[in-house]
This record gives structure tokens, C-alpha cells and sequence, in this order.
């Protein structure tokens, strides 16, 4: 009920402060510098951190990310007499984004969430430096393909990329190839070294760490 993108943000800052070992020594810097993987909403917090202290952030890979969704995503598909509700009692639970899932909306969330907005400045108008991969299902039933494209387009980093699977939802989960859930692996029955197979959803995600990874080692030697 108290949760919003101002709150989530500042705990998400407090705690890297707080278990991150400090050092004034510029060949030890990226020890404090963590790879954010935010999944949906988490995706929204996580280009707020990168803004806010890119001293904590060394690359950032969004899965469905969602920013500005309170806005552009909720709001804007809410009937008008559920909106009237949200503000006047300060909170409803509502079902959207063409899934079952019902999700507790507060008034506060959404004033909160206007303040916050990433997406309305245009091209290379969101200060991020760090390497920026994203991973977006064609399939997604509740966040467009166009969000990640703009994400892309907004952001001034230009390490960025975006990794479009055909199938997953938001979910980023496919019944049809993997296991139930797909950070499982896949394990080839006819192998005789059992060699564990990545799903492509996996191939994509090891893929965008090692890149965010890579990437600030070599800029720390540069450096």
C-alpha cells in the first residue's frame, strides 16, 4: 500500500549503499557497481537508479521492461468510473494488460509514478551511461513491442540493444520448448555428456551479462 517508484528506488540505492564495499581506489571502482536486471516495473526502478547514481551501476538489462506504464500502460485503458475510485478512496484492485492477474493500484502509485516518468524527453534524453541490453517478447500480452524501441531511442548510452524473441509473454516464459520456468535449463536427452542447453531466452540473458560485464572491465582499463 506504501510501495511507489520514488520508495522503490530510494530502498533499491539504500541497500546497494549499505552492502557494497566502499573504496576511494579507481582500480577496485567497479566493485561497487552492480549489473541491474529488472523485470518489468523492476526495469522502470533500475533506469532510476542508473540516473540517480551511475556510480552504482555498471550495466542494466531490462526483461519486459514496463517504464511509465502507470501512465501509459494503466491509466490510459482505466474506465473512467475506476479512476474516479482509485483517487477518491485511494485504492482499488484491478485487472489489466490482457492477463488474469488483479494488481492493487493506489492513488499514490500513479501521482508518484507521474513524477517519475523516463519516456516523454525524446531521443537520447535519459542519462545513462552504462551498457543497456533489453529483452522483450513479440508475444507480450501487457507491455507493446515499442516500448523497448523507445527505451532505446531515449537512453544516451549507445551500447544499447534489443533482443526480440517471437514467443514468451511478458512472462518471458515458453511451454512450448522449455521447462516450466524459463531461467531452467534445457538438458539434451541424447546427449551422452548431458551438456545443459540454454533456452533462447537464457542464451539472451547470459549473453546481455557477459556484454554489461565485459564492457565496464574494459572501460575501467581504459580509464
Amino acid at each position: 500500500m506504501e510501495a511507489t517508484l520514488t520508495r522503490w528506488t530510494k530502498d533499491t540505492i539504500d541497500f546497494l549503499d549499505g552492502v557494497v564495499p566502499k573504496t576511494s581506489s579507481k582500480k577496485f571502482s567497479n566493485t561497487r557497481r552492480a549489473v541491474f536486471v529488472g523485470s518489468g516495473v523492476g526495469a522502470w526502478v533500475s533506469m532510476l537508479v542508473a540516473r540517480e547514481r551511475p556510480d552504482l551501476v555498471r550495466g542494466f538489462v531490462g526483461l519486459s521492461a514496463d517504464p511509465d506504464f502507470t501512465e501509459d500502460l494503466l491509466w490510459a485503458q482505466l474506465p473512467e468510473e475506476v479512476k474516479d475510485a482509485i483517487m477518491r478512496e485511494g485504492f482499488k484492485e484491478v485487472k489489466w494488460g490482457g492477463r488474469s492477474e488483479v494488481y492493487p493500484i493506489t492513488s499514490s502509485l500513479i501521482e508518484d509514478g507521474r513524477k517519475n516518468l523516463v519516456l516523454r524527453g525524446g531521443p537520447q534524453s535519459f542519462q545513462i551511461d552504462c551498457p543497456v541490453r533489453l529483452i522483450h517478447s513479440l508475444e507480450d500480452e501487457e507491455v507493446p513491442v515499442t516500448v523497448p524501441l523507445k527505451i532505446a531511442q531515449t537512453v544516451t548510452t549507445l551500447n544499447c540493444e534489443v533482443i526480440m524473441p517471437k514467443i514468451g509473454g511478458h512472462a518471458l516464459e515458453d511451454q512450448r520448448q522449455t521447462l516450466p520456468r524459463w531461467v531452467d535449463p534445457m538438458f539434451d536427452q541424447q546427449s551422452k555428456s548431458k551438456t545443459p542447453m540454454l533456452s533462447p531466452f537464457e542464451e539472451a540473458l547470459v549473453k546481455s551479462l557477459d556484454d554489461c560485464l565485459q564492457y565496464s572491465e574494459v572501460a575501467a582499463e581504459v580509464k
